[in-house]
């Protein structure tokens, strides 16, 4: 018995030495699937307070595209500009958060293109990729997906908690209650802007290509 004993000790510490070791040994940006399963929001809006936020900027884009002259600035921009629009309003009233914070992403890249149309900026607002909610990305970060390793913005607080390897990220979740871009929708497929580079164009690609 004792010598059964003794070996099932060894055994387990040489487990806990092990996953010491391999802990140690990866990446502090890396962050394995397994650990964000159990992900969820440590900071909680109401869908009606995301829809009020997102209805602000929403109509802020509206009135920016009525001032403009659409023959005096960058056309494509413009034109850009507009399809966010269209495509937020189709999102807004949706009873999914994840749509209510695309129509939020999408009103904020109209707004961004509509300045810089109009030059009135050359610079654009960097949504948190893990939670367009948070305030603006400040880094990129290196974080697994799927897909592979890609760098995606992040703000100031979700990028100190991926180098931490932290396992509950402040993420936006899906109608699982898991992190939204563990999903296959067409948030998680553009990761809200910080995946493509036209965040309009990209929603119509992805619908034609599930319809």
């Amino acid at each position: 018995m004792e010598s059964v004993a003794a070996s099932l000790t060894m055994a387990a510490i040489a487990f806990a030495l092990s996953a010491f070791i391999l802990h140690k040994a990866l990446p502090k940006s890396f962050v394995r699937l397994a650990d964000r399963l159990s992900s969820g929001p440590a900071t909680v809006f109401s869908l009606d307070e995301v829809r009020a936020r997102a209805t602000h900027l929403l109509n802020q884009l509206a009135a920016d595209l009525s001032a403009a002259d659409p023959g005096a600035v960058d056309r494509d921009l413009y034109e850009r500009a507009g399809l966010a629009r269209s495509a937020a309003e189709r999102f807004l009233d949706s009873e999914r958060l994840t749509d209510v914070v695309g129509a939020l992403a999408l009103s904020r890249s109209g707004l961004d293109d509509l300045r810089i149309a109009t030059g009135r900026s050359q610079t654009r607002y960097r949504l948190c990729f893990f939670n367009p909610l948070h305030d603006e990305a400040v880094n990129d970060v290196g974080f697994r997906l799927d897909s592979g390793q890609v760098s995606v913005p992040a703000c100031r607080r979700c990028a100190a908690d991926v180098r931490k390897g932290t396992k509950k990220l402040d993420a936006v979740t899906g109608d699982n209650g898991k992190p939204y871009f563990l999903g296959d929708d067409v948030w998680a497929v553009t990761g809200y802007g910080a995946l493509v580079e036209d965040l309009p164009t990209a929603i119509f690609r992805y619908e034609q290509s599930t319809s």
